[in-house]
């Protein structure tokens, strides 16, 4: 029997994780990427490794989480695909956030942000959902006033996306970091 392709492998993978079924994805995102790491298709075997770090991070284990974005970056930077990156290093710098890695987190999201910036085609939610995780951490810092900025620009472009979960969470966070500043 012929093995799957890598792209066929990351469908399976993405249905497994949406069936919360997390060893199936694992199992998949493991194969897509080696084989396309074996067809040298490096788009998709940006995208495995960012599933499998996914897959750690739902399971809990930041670390392993970590060093498959990064492997997933480090692939990404050999494309010529900005917005791809970007996106990945958002996921790169929740992780890091979550390990409290926070001089390292704040680099990742200002790459990305500069990314989505410079880039005809963000969607606005892509970008709305970077300013959140930068004024998580922001906020986590200590960092009261920068926090309420990024969350308004945050929110500002969830209204824009028609994304009310995120106006709502950017409004509680906002009225919140106003009432300590």
């Amino acid at each position: 029997m012929a093995q799957a392709s890598p792209d066929t492998l990351l469908g399976e993978a993405y249905a497994a994780r949406r069936a919360h079924q997390p060893q199936a994805a694992l199992a998949a995102f493991t194969q897509a990427a080696e084989s396309a790491r074996a067809a040298a298709n490096a788009e998709t075997l940006a995208r495995a490794l960012a599933g499998i770090g996914q897959i750690h991070r739902d399971l809990g284990d930041l670390d392993q989480a970590r060093s498959f974005y990064q492997q997933a970056v480090d692939v990404c930077r050999t494309l010529d695909q900005p917005l791809h990156l970007a996106h990945t290093l958002r996921h790169l710098a929740d992780v890091l956030r979550a390990q409290r890695e926070f001089f390292l987190s704040r680099s990742c999201y200002a790459e990305a942000q500069g990314l989505y910036s410079l880039h005809p085609e963000t969607a606005p939610l892509d970008l709305a959902n970077t300013l959140r995780g930068r004024a998580l951490l922001e906020g986590e810092c200590g960092e009261t006033d920068w926090a309420i900025e990024i969350w308004s620009e945050a929110r500002d472009l969830y209204r824009y996306a028609n994304v009310p979960e995120g106006v709502d969470e950017a409004t509680a966070h906002l009225n919140r970091l106003k009432q300590m500043s």
